[in-house]
């Protein structure tokens, strides 16, 4: 067997038979412990190790599919086709120690990294590539490979060539620790040679050289996929802006000496300060013992790890490594669970802290710190992951050791952060949402794994929110209408106390989840025009469950108790609860309202109530007073009232009307400051006052916003032709008005023209109740009466009247007026008597009605026609005096034509218009109309109807008489 040392390669590369080299290396063998440890390495050399190692996930990178860069020999210093592109190793000149610049122990120019990266405490952002397995920061230290081949002889079966003495495996350069390795990565430490055509001497000629190819027996390598490559990653990343890692790529290398052979190792650097060494399909039939590990600014700071060959060729060793990847990260100078986070503010050399309430869409910083025994770990430096994780509610529990959360959503995706020198501050971007119970979370990918949440959780709440209000109808709430009507009339309005819908809105919009619990800051009466004043009313808003989480957040329940309108700020004190305890600011932890307060309205009563006022109301009987009737009737003068008559009140109806909510409460804001104006909308008129009768004996009377309800007891029948009612009196207030009925109102009962009624006692009920139709419109209406408004029934006997009698004045008589013939001299004054009558009960037919001292004719309401002989028009005349009707009877006194002036006239009592009389007549001068019409009568054409005015015939003189009579007395 023959070995020989590399370090007389420069002797040995001069003979010819390269085998006849057999000088041992001067460095001699390093003793190492060659116990088995992690993947069967020997036993490490270590001293005050910054970095510790654990397995990771095998992911290689491959570098012909990813285009990555190959290290190459300047074509112009060996020829080879294709000439391949730079880089080229250097000239030797560059580096220290001994190189090349074929690819044979040589050191690469400075390579940029792509990023600051963090090693043994340096930051470094270029490094060099040394062809035997090494990453170097700040050091172009080079030197041979191999310190003894070992023994090799010829293979008795070949391929391959050669073999090798397990008994005497080959042996490598600088094991660490090593003063001339400081600042570098040992990824495999061999003796790869990728020269194009090889360094020469050995058993056999390597590097990566197309005419070295041996496709199957044990040359593995392919000329243009053998090399070394480096790569930025990820693809495409500009450097220094978004790189992330860094790879260097031993790909299918052969040791030098030994076409043999086959390597595939690399090396990938993180951004955070962790690398890893990954090692693909190798073979080593040389029985190498290889040398693993790291070293720091000083040979105190490493480990190294011997690597012991195979027991037999193409096995073991490199290749029993294949799929294995080591991740390298710094020794944790934390206890596990000490990192933190918390506000940039906070004092130095602290380890806790708050972190307050933050704002949805906008980006914030925070510290982050490393502890060690609750100290600020100065001298801690490397890179975490950091994100937020939370809740959308609070009290989830938390998880021992982390203090993260058992349950949670991620809020921000993970990314990179460094800690330099235990504490830095890092820049957060913007949360879209927002979460009441949120916590960073810190992983440290070192060794070991740290896995850690804040120890202060903190809301991110919305930036601001705005405010509405709406309803379906005016006494339901939903989203179809909106109540922003500021007017004091008009527009959409909704009933007090009724629900409404208040609609939150957050921003940023992107704040879906939003499920606080806004409450209301103030609720201030507006004055609206007319009103002259306002009382707050109670706005009812309730929290919790009342509201429904999204944005906008949506109660259904709020309600308002008064008129009127008011001005709305609503803020949400609650959301950031969880912040309560640190002391943070009433503006930091409440969700603002944006724009200011709004104004929501119009609130309108939901009803009436109508009283009745302590004095009772009394009707006229006969409609006229004692003074109006005969002087010389006894009392009482009056007793009845004739069916068909009009009569009205001597105290007319009085109530007190009071606006309420739908609870019942009193609307103090429903008021005005005069007519037509504020939101006291009952008004006297208009409308003109309508009749309607549900039925004979009930009518009822709408005039402006009063509603009068007649109802005849006995079931008499109404004459609601002759209802005749005035605008009432109202006086508005604070909420309650006084409405008075008019002194002018007049009704009636139906007179039948055919069928005489007998005497009945009036039982007269009147209700009343108001309405406010002026916010009738789609989707509300009118506000009207509850409880039914104010009965006036005298206590179940129906209205009094003010006459007397044995039915105190309350008595209905059927009536006619009777007008009897009436012959005399034209010389002298003629009397007909009128006599009123009513329907008497038993039997008795019309008889005379003595009650009646108040029934008045005057002389112009007598007519005259149908004149004949002397006797014209104008001849004579009505010339009563004046005065009522004494015991039902009055007589009708006629001038005295005169000399010559005889004849007869038809005469006419005036009850109505038209004039109704059999015979068709026509007056002159036309008589004025008593508007008596319940008193009149039958006659011949009338059909037994009592529709006509009374008539008789006046006869002045006689017909045929001798004229030249003195005087003519007749006996019988």
């Amino acid at each position: 067997m023959i070995t020989t040392t590399r370090e007389n390669w420069q002797d040995c590369r001069l003979a010819m038979d390269r085998m006849a080299c057999g000088i041992t290396r001067a460095y001699g063998a390093y003793l190492l412990a060659a116990i088995a440890l992690l993947f069967g390495w020997g036993a490490p050399a270590v001293n005050a190790a910054s970095y510790t190692y654990t397995t990771t996930t095998f992911a290689w990178h491959d570098p012909i599919a990813a285009g990555d860069t190959r290290i190459s020999t300047d074509p112009a210093l060996v020829a080879q086709v294709p000439a391949p592109p730079p880089p080229y190793w250097p000239n030797p000149a560059s580096c220290s120690g001994y190189c090349d610049n074929l690819g044979d122990d040589a050191i690469s120019a400075l390579i940029n990294i792509g990023f600051t990266f963090n090693f043994a405490g340096t930051n470094y952002t270029q490094l060099q590539v040394q062809t035997d397995g090494r990453l170097q920061f700040n050091n172009n230290y080079s030197y041979y490979g191999t310190s003894n081949i070992g023994s090799y002889g010829p293979n008795p079966s070949p391929p391959p060539p050669f073999i090798w003495s397990g008994a005497n495996p080959r042996q490598y350069t600088l094991p660490l620790p090593d003063p001339s390795l400081n600042n570098t990565m040992q990824v495999y430490g061999t003796d790869v040679d990728v020269s194009p055509n090889g360094s020469g001497a050995g058993p056999s000629p390597t590097g990566c050289s197309a005419a070295s190819s041996i496709p199957t027996a044990g040359n593995n390598y392919v000329q243009g996929k053998c090399g070394v490559y480096f790569a930025q990653l990820p693809a495409g990343c500009t450097a220094n802006v978004n790189c992330t890692q860094f790879v260097v790529t031993w790909l299918n290398v052969p040791d030098w000496g030994d076409a043999t052979s086959s390597y595939n190792f690399q090396a990938i650097l993180n951004q955070n300060g962790t690398f890893i060494y990954q090692y693909n399909t190798s073979v080593n039939p040389e029985f190498g013992q290889a040398n693993v590990g790291y070293q720091g600014a000083s040979v105190a700071d490493n480990v190294n790890y011997v690597y012991p060959g195979p027991t037999s060729p193409y096995s073991g060793g490199i290749a029993s490594l294949a799929g294995t990847a080591v991740l390298w990260g710094t020794v944790p100078t934390t206890t596990v669970g000490k990192f933190n986070a918390f506000e940039t503010g906070t004092a130095a050399a602290q380890v806790t802290g708050f972190i307050n309430t933050k704002v949805a869409g906008a980006g914030f910083t925070l510290a982050l710190v490393a502890n060690n025994a609750g100290v600020q770990d100065n001298t801690f430096n490397g890179a975490v992951t950091v994100d937020l994780i939370g809740n959308t509610t609070i009290g989830t529990p938390l998880s021992a050791p982390s203090n993260c959360p058992t349950s949670f959503t991620q809020v921000l995706a993970p990314f990179a952060a460094n800690i330099v020198n235990g504490r830095s501050n890092v820049a957060f971007a913007a949360v879209p949402n927002v979460w009441q119970d949120v916590r960073v979370r810190i992983v440290y990918a070192g060794l070991p794994a740290t896995t850690v949440c804040s120890t202060d959780n903190f809301a991110i709440r919305p930036s601001s929110l705005t405010v509405s209000a709406s309803d379906n109808t005016w006494n339901t709430a939903g989203g179809g209408r909106g109540l922003a009507n500021a007017g004091s009339a008009g527009g959409n309005v909704h009933q007090a106390g009724a629900p409404f819908t208040v609609a939150v809105s957050v921003l940023p919009a992107t704040a879906t989840q939003y499920n606080g619990s806004p409450t209301v800051v103030s609720a201030n009466c507006a004055v609206l025009a007319g009103m002259g004043g306002c009382n707050p009313g109670v706005l009812a808003l309730p929290g919790g469950a009342s509201w429904t989480a999204g944005n906008p957040l949506v109660n259904n329940t709020a309600s308002y108790s008064e008129a009127g309108a008011f001005t709305l700020t609503v803020e949400d004190h609650n959301f950031a609860s969880v912040d309560a305890a640190d002391g943070e600011s009433a503006a930091v932890l409440t969700v603002p309202q944006a724009g200011g307060a709004i104004t929501l309205g119009r609130f309108v009563p939901a009803n009436f109530i109508v009283t009745a006022t302590a004095a009772a109301p009394v009707f006229k009987t006969f409609n006229t007073t004692d003074a109006l009737c005969n002087a010389g009737a006894p009392a009482p003068k009056r007793t009845f009232t004739y069916i068909g008559q009009q009569f009205g009140y001597v105290t007319a109806p009085t109530v007190t009307v009071t606006a309420v909510n739908l609870a019942g409460t009193t609307t103090t804001n429903y008021r005005s400051t005069g007519p037509g104006v504020g939101l006291w909308h009952l008004a006297a008129s208009p409308p003109a006052a309508s009749v309607s009768c549900p039925s004979a004996n009930v009518c009822n009377v709408t005039v402006g916003s009063v509603i009068e309800s007649y109802t005849e007891n006995g079931g008499k029948a109404w004459d609601n032709a002759q209802f005749a009612i005035s605008p009432t009196t109202i006086t508005a207030g604070t909420g309650t008005g006084t409405i008075t009925l008019s002194a002018a109102d007049l009704i009636a009962y139906l007179r039948s023209v055919n069928t005489p009624v007998v005497t009945f006692n009036a039982n007269i009920s009147l209700n009343l109740t108001v309405q406010d139709t002026s916010e009738n419109a789609p989707n509300q209406g009118n506000i009207l009466t509850t409880g039914g408004g104010a009965t006036f029934n005298g206590a179940g006997a129906g209205i009094v009247f003010d006459g007397g009698g044995a039915a105190a004045g309350a008595e209905l008589r059927y009536g006619r007026l009777r007008l009897a013939n009436a012959n005399g001299s034209e010389l002298l004054p003629l009397n007909m008597r009128m006599t009123t009558q009513y329907f008497a009960a038993g039997g008795a037919g019309f008889v005379d009605n003595t009650a009646d001292n108040c029934t008045t004719i005057a002389n112009n309401n007598i007519g005259f026609a149908n004149f004949k002989l002397n006797l014209t028009a104008g001849a004579t005349a009505a010339a009563m005096p004046a005065g009522a009707f004494l015991s039902g009877v009055k007589n009708l006194t006629l001038t005295a034509p005169g000399a010559n002036k005889y004849g007869s006239a038809d005469v006419v009592v005036d009850l109505g218009t038209p004039i109704a009389t059999c015979t068709a007549l026509v007056p002159l001068p036309a008589p004025t109309s008593a508007n008596l019409a319940y008193l009149r009568d039958l006659q011949s054409c009338s059909a037994g109807n009592y529709n006509q005015d009374p008539t008789a015939r006046a006869t002045f003189g006689g017909y045929g008489v001798n004229r030249n009579f003195i005087y003519l007395r007749e006996n019988y």
